[in-house]
């Protein structure tokens, strides 16, 4: 029996209990409205496409390997060999892009934008047609979340103002304690919920596999995601579903526009009758934050990012235009994605990455600007890039085992503890997963700009670098390279630039071929065993190495991390940080008399890494010996 609040009297006790278990709990933070606001997202965030293979099939039974590659704004279809296709609406086809016509005229720049054929996938042979790989779709007007009443125009003033107010920070604010999330299911006449509630519910609650047992692993137990206080099916699991909306799927698919917003404000106007949303306005503000109650519906039918099947919608983070008034309170945010990633149901990557959008506040880390070129941004090595796709050598599906957050999310969320190293010393880096104080840390002179240090292997959700890297991969040292003007809150295209990242991979397999240094960078690889650092592989990483500890305008950090260790749970290496090098004179004159004489001057500096020369501009002075040194000396 469905309970729904106060509809009869007899439900009057019920609906008193139901309130004072829901106020249980409520998320406690080190500030409120600041907080709230902060997290609050200003912005449309989505996932990038799953770029494993999955089978297509032409109208006369033939089949054949594809893979997709974009997101939600920019996306194409090429066959497991690399060419460019689409699918032909009118003889349901899949058929191969040829070259543009700047292509045949030889302009380079537009060698990759492709033109509609009839060249059919399965008949014709591209490479007798002269066609070459890699050509994907015209680009339209870019699709600009502004453009349809998105973004500032979605949310309140005070939002808005708190925002501009934290860019002038650098660091999010912590989040710690209990916070409440809502799944909301919802399906249409034409296209029926295919799983249950049984099914769905553990993958966001259940003690493991689950997003909330990814949270807790990967913020070392600062926050506990808990399933909101409701009285559908069963009472306080934190899902309602499935409700019938009305009319027919939208099948927005990799359109994301209003109507995806209006799917979620119909899925919280129809949940109404089963949840108070009026308790979780903890700062009573009239605003339910994403801090005090996370929602995410949950589409039946397909989700877009994993090909082309349809009805589907890309899983997205956003706001609904006006907002939502439910209770006396006001809804901007949610999540939204599709029930079904092709033939099984939808694992739980996607809701993990979308959560880190809408409930803490984190960026994209994948290429989000294929204006530039289009790359793989910081890989498989963290959730919010192409971590969510994760999966370990024993599972089958894409995002059973996402890959945890990386340190610089962990910083930025201040969990965990963050090691400064500020002194020449022999440093032992514990595994990532599962210890607190796996962070480390380098300042340069060059105050936006750092590196932080990780020992990543492959347990825990970490298995997901399994995913690509395989069953006989491993981990290792991984060194990110952070640039604070290029992340939030000052700016939220953290890698829409591969080639000016605000958290950058420092490959240890990087080797500069004509296109590129970087194997994430070109796209070629989202993850490698020999990209982490290791004994044997790369061991090194200093001034002159490639990679190396250069700032990105190729000054040098005197920064080294040298003997690094075989991979392993505990790794070592000796570690050099950045010196801000100064220096002292023991004298700074000397007297002598007419007949001349010898003497010396002592030159004291903070490390051995710091060099200087000397010179006399008096050509009665002759320096002797000690004309350069590193480290302190004495010049005679």
């Amino acid at each position: 029996m469905e309970q729904k609040k106060g509809n009869k009297p007899t439900l009057c006790c019920v609906q008193k209990s139901f309130l004072k278990r829901g106020q249980e709990g409520i998320l406690t933070l080190f500030t409120s409205l600041l907080l709230s606001a902060l997290i609050f997202p200003l912005k449309l965030y989505a996932i990038p496409a799953y770029e494993g293979l999955f089978t297509l099939q032409q109208s006369s039974g033939f089949t054949f390997e594809a893979r997709q590659h974009g997101d939600e704004w920019y996306n194409w279809v090429e066959t497991k060999n690399g060419y460019g296709i689409y699918k032909n609406s009118t003889s349901g086809n899949w058929e191969y892009y040829i070259p543009s016509a700047d292509y045949d005229r030889g302009k380079r720049p537009s060698s990759l934008i492709g033109r509609t054929s009839h060249a059919v996938v399965g008949i014709a042979d591209p490479s007798l047609l002269g066609i070459p790989r890699g050509l994907r779709p015209p680009k339209t007007s870019p699709k600009k979340p502004e453009s349809f009443g998105s973004n500032r125009n979605i949310f309140p003033q005070k939002s808005l103002q708190t925002e501009a107010t934290l860019e002038k920070g650098s660091k999010g604010t912590a989040i710690r304690g209990t916070m409440h999330l809502l799944i909301i299911a919802v399906d249409y006449a034409d296209t029926e919920a295919t799983y249950t509630a049984n099914q769905i519910q553990p993958l966001l609650f259940g003690d493991s596999n689950s997003v909330s047992d990814f949270y807790s692993k990967t913020s070392y137990s600062s926050v506990l995601i808990a399933p909101a206080a409701e009285l559908h099916g069963t009472p306080n699991d934190g899902f309602i579903g499935w409700l019938r909306l009305s009319g027919n799927h939208p099948n927005t698919g990799s359109n994301t526009d209003e109507r995806n917003q209006a799917i979620s404000k119909s899925a919280i106007l129809a949940a109404d009758p089963y949840i108070d949303y009026a308790q979780y306005d903890t700062n009573e503000d009239g605003v339910i934050e994403p801090t005090e109650l996370s929602i995410m519906v949950m589409v039946a039918g397909y989700e877009a990012a994993t090909g082309s099947l349809s009805p589907s919608v890309w899983a997205h983070s956003w706001g609904i235009s006006g907002g939502c008034q439910v209770d006396n309170k006001t809804i901007y945010a949610y999540a939204q994605f599709g029930e079904k990633h092709r033939n099984h149901l939808a694992t739980f990557g996607v809701m993990a990455h979308e959560l880190g959008h809408q409930m803490f506040g984190l960026p994209d880390l994948y290429d989000t600007d294929d204006r530039n070129g289009f790359s793989y941004g910081i890989g498989y090595f963290d959730l919010m890039g192409y971590g969510s796709w994760g999966r370990s050598a024993s599972e089958f599906d894409a995002g059973s085992s996402p890959t945890y957050l990386s340190a610089w999310c962990k910083e930025y969320l201040s969990w965990g503890n963050v090691n400064t190293i500020s002194s020449i010393q022999s440093v032992s880096f514990p595994k990532a997963d599962g210890n607190s104080s796996s962070i480390f840390r380098l300042d340069t002179a060059d105050t936006n700009q750092y590196f932080l240090i990780e020992n990543r292997q492959f347990s825990g959700y970490d298995a997901g670098f399994q995913s690509v890297a395989g069953i006989t991969g491993h981990g290792g040292i991984v060194i990110y390279h952070i640039d604070r003007a290029k992340t939030p809150p000052l700016n939220w295209q953290v890698n829409a630039d591969q080639n000016d990242k605000g958290v950058d991979v420092e490959e240890a397999n990087e080797r500069c071929s004509e296109n590129s240094c970087s194997k994430l960078d070109a796209a070629v690889s989202l993850v490698e065993t020999k990209m982490f650092f290791f004994y044997e592989n790369n061991s090194a990483f200093t001034d002159t190495t490639i990679p190396g500890s250069r700032l990105k305008k190729g000054d040098p950090t005197n920064i080294s991390v040298t003997d690094i260790s075989s991979y392993g749970d505990i790794m070592t290496a000796m570690v050099v940080p950045s010196t801000f090098c100064t220096y002292s004179l023991s004298t700074i004159n000397q007297t002598f008399d007419s007949g001349g004489g010898t003497g010396s001057v002592d030159i004291a500096t903070l490390s051995d890494i710091c060099a200087w020369t000397t010179s006399s501009n008096e050509d009665w002075i002759t320096i002797t010996s000690g004309s350069s040194n590193a480290g302190s000396g004495t010049v005679y």
